[in-house]
């Protein structure tokens, strides 16, 4: 009893607890569905620590105690580009230092009660570290992702505005702490009737207006058409590894075995990087003396490019182009599919892109074909491409050098620019790729606007059916609520279903389990490891055995039980990856709705708010520490 009597900042213990405390509380929050009411007090711990602690260990503590969470929720991306904490930290650290700094200035110079400064900081910060540098997933409105009724408000301020309302709770808990434990944190109090007033009078509003915007959508909305999304489980470290025409056949017989039990779509949605061949027309229709302007290597492996190998890489496009062609019309319906593309710039130059292609064989001198527009960085796209000045040329040499050339990355590719929105009768769709809907500005990217439905493919097998690729899916349902628009989404080892304009998850295949925490992993990895290990030791011993053998003839003799071993580790690997396996096809119907978005007709409005109001906090909380230390100074001098 004590020790809560104490001022806070001579309790080291507390610092101590406050510290330990952010990290596991955060993640949990995000990370366990039952939890998501921790949501509502996770920044406790992090803003009483930056609030209460010193100066120094405020803001590199801002940043250290919620690091863990972070880490843990990356630790997919990291296996398969380590080098993605080295990019992503200044940005974590430039997003929560300056939430602190901002926090600390804010909660003793202002009146303003920290129920509505903690919100402003936490949500601003949120979107300055959401770059395209860092995944956005460890946003806190993610913990309330299957709440519909708090999720409305995102077509007035996107998601952010959870994000506000959630950091709102927190910061109402953080200043009746401060009133009754620490009078001198601030030269003004509010009293606990305002932080909790303004608390609940945010959260009685999230609550009404989304009750009334539900309940609105029963006369807004209506069936649109029916969509055929494909889930495939599919890893390039599998025992066996399939190659681009049997995934094709693979994804044909998915689809047949869906339109057999359901009514005919008029769309088919395949997964992301599905063709092994460039069909974009520009490429195919490409003269033999284009040769010299095409990329050095069309796929990642090949050395060399002469007029040779283009004709064989251009015959290659045509024919896998047909092929799709040609199944579209045993579907009576088009297909999205992802691929390789390579078109021509302005500058006559050729460049490489992650693209959706749709294949219509109704329209068969169409060219349909969406460019992704944020490929994921090193991974996918080195930064800076397309950069003029010098300094810009350097530092895409300089990452271009940390990209590892024997782990059998991806080509690099260039960014799209903007969205090519596709013709469906008389609607139209958006082809999204990927973690492009992880980024709420796409509803304003030029293209997007008018589109009755979006689809999103992806290829999560990087996640390896951990909870990362479900960060990634849970964004789809934020999307869906800022613009009023239904996403089908086709995965490859990730979640293939349907979101609804006010955020219904639908037509999961797999059932609703697959949409929820904890995803199912990979525990046929361990196996798959000694089967490479058995194979190892059975090629040194064949090895060994040309050599003179001992009378014993040990070598030789161990060759059948090593055998037998490799057998048994790649039974039990198989077991292991069928007993978590998802693959099918469902066909359902999106759903329209007829209600335009303030978010969306604003162009984010809400979020430049915060933004600006955050670098502006900033911005005067450095200029009142320099006039500090002047002042100092001159009084010393004095």
């Amino acid at each position: 009893m004590t020790l809560i009597r104490r001022p806070f900042s001579s309790t080291h213990a507390l610092m101590i607890a406050l510290f330990a405390a952010s990290s596991p509380i955060l993640y949990a929050s995000l990370s366990f569905e039952r939890a998501w009411p921790l949501a509502f007090v996770a920044l406790v711990p992090w803003a009483l620590f930056v609030l209460k602690a010193s100066p120094r260990v405020a803001i590199v503590g801002a940043l250290l105690s919620v690091m863990p969470a972070y880490i843990a929720m990356h630790r997919e991306i990291v296996r398969i580009a380590p080098l993605f904490h080295g990019v992503s930290w200044p940005a974590f650290a430039a997003a929560l230092c300056g939430a602190a700094i901002a926090l600390r200035f804010a909660a003793r110079a202002s009146r303003l009660p920290v129920s509505l400064l903690l919100p402003v900081c936490w949500a601003a910060g949120e979107l300055v570290r959401a770059s395209e540098l860092v995944p956005p997933w460890h946003r806190i409105a993610t913990a309330l992702y299957r709440q519909r009724w708090a999720l409305q408000v995102c077509d007035l301020g996107g998601m952010s505005a959870v994000s506000f309302a959630l950091a709102s709770s927190s910061g109402a808990v953080v200043g009746i702490a401060l009133r009754r434990f620490g009078p001198e944190a601030r030269r003004v109090h509010c009293s606990t009737r305002a932080e909790l007033g303004i608390a609940l009078a945010l959260w009685s509003f999230v609550a009404v207006y989304g009750e009334h915007r539900l309940r609105e959508s029963r006369e807004a909305q209506r069936d649109g058409p029916a969509v055929l999304i494909v889930q495939t489980d599919e890893f390039i470290d599998a025992l066996r590894v399939r190659s681009a025409r049997e995934r094709v056949v693979s994804l044909a017989t998915l689809t047949r075995d869906a339109l057999r039990r359901s009514e005919r779509p008029a769309l088919i949605v395949w997964p992301e990087a599905v063709l092994d061949a460039v069909i974009s027309r520009p490429f195919l229709d490409a003269p033999s003396d284009a040769v010299d302007a095409l990329p050095r290597a069309l796929r990642s492996g090949d050395a060399t490019l002469d007029r040779a190998t283009l004709a064989r890489e251009q015959a290659a496009g045509r024919a896998r182009a047909q092929w799709i062609r040609a199944l579209s019309a045993e579907f009576a319906a088009p297909v999205l599919v992802g691929g390789p593309a390579l078109l021509r710039g302005a500058d006559g130059s050729w460049r490489r892109y992650n693209a959706a292609h749709l294949v219509d064989a109704s329209r068969p001198d169409a060219d349909e074909s969406h460019l992704k527009t944020r490929p994921f960085p090193l991974y996918e796209r080195v930064p800076f491409d397309d950069a003029r000045s010098g300094p810009l040329r350097w530092a895409h040499a300089q990452l271009a050098s940390l990209r590892p050339t024997d782990r059998g990355w991806p080509a690099p590719v260039s960014a799209g620019a903007g969205v090519r929105r596709m013709p469906l009768g008389s609607l139209s769709f958006a082809a999204t790729i990927c973690f492009e809907t992880e980024f709420a500005d796409l509803a304003w990217t030029d293209g997007m606007s008018g589109a009755s439905f979006w689809v999103n493919i992806a290829d999560d097998s990087w996640g390896a059916r951990q909870d990362d690729t479900l960060r990634a899916f849970r964004f789809n349902v934020f999307r869906s609520i800022e613009s009023r628009v239904s996403i089908a989404r086709s995965a490859n080892a990730g979640v293939a279903a349907i979101t609804g304009p006010t955020g219904e998850i639908f037509a999961a295949v797999g059932g609703a389990t697959a949409t929820r925490m904890p995803m199912p992993g990979r525990p046929e990895l361990v196996a798959i490891e000694r089967v490479h290990a058995l194979r190892a030791r059975i090629e040194q011993r064949a090895r060994d055995s040309v050599a003179p053998q001992d009378a014993a003839g040990g070598t030789s003799s161990a060759l059948p039980l090593l055998s037998e071993e490799l057998r048994a580790a790649q039974r039990s690997a198989r077991e292991l990856s069928d007993a978590v396996r998802r693959e099918g096809a469902i066909v359902a119907r999106v759903r329209l709705d007829r209600r335009s978005t303030l978010y969306v007709r604003s162009r984010g409005l809400f979020d430049r708010m915060l933004v600006s109001t955050l670098l502006a906090t900033i911005a005067l909380a450095l200029g009142h520490a320099v006039r500090t230390r002047v002042a100092a100074k001159r009084s010393s001098a004095a």
